[in-house]
């Protein structure tokens, strides 16, 4: 054997070698691909009701913001009212409670005229009395 014919042999041994390694790549590399396929099948299979989950979850979300808009605007509008009650109501019993001491007032006048008119009556009848016995 010459040098040529040693590095021919040792060439072509390193490129069958080299084959060798690259086909075992290549094969592990299909494989890969392969599994790779599958995988974003089956995301894609999966993918679709969980979107589809998902809008139906932010409808369900945007459904209750809206109701909790209402429910905060009816509470809202229902302390509204209790406060214009409650100013109704104090309203209400300031006039009342002016009527009843205008109303006490007039009783106390009179009562007050009535027991002057009595006792003025009492004196009278005192007097008239104190003559008739002289």
């Amino acid at each position: 054997m010459t040098t040529a014919e040693i590095i021919l042999a040792i060439g072509v041994t390193a490129f069958i070698i080299y084959a060798a390694f690259n086909i075992f790549y290549l094969m592990e590399l299909r494989r890969t691909s392969f599994a790779v396929r599958q995988l974003v099948e089956k995301a894609e299979e999966n993918i679709h009701p969980t979107l589809a989950a998902l809008r139906r979850a932010l409808e369900d979300i945007g459904t209750v913001t809206d109701n909790v808009a209402e429910l905060s605007k009816s509470l809202r509008d229902a302390a509204d009212a209790v406060t214009m009650a409650e100013k109704k109501i104090k309203a209400l019993y300031l006039a009342y409670e002016d009527g009843i001491s205008e109303a006490a007032r007039a009783n106390i006048a009179g009562v007050q005229a009535g027991i002057k008119a009595g006792v003025g009556t009492l004196l009278k009848g005192l007097k008239s009395k104190e003559k008739r016995s002289l």
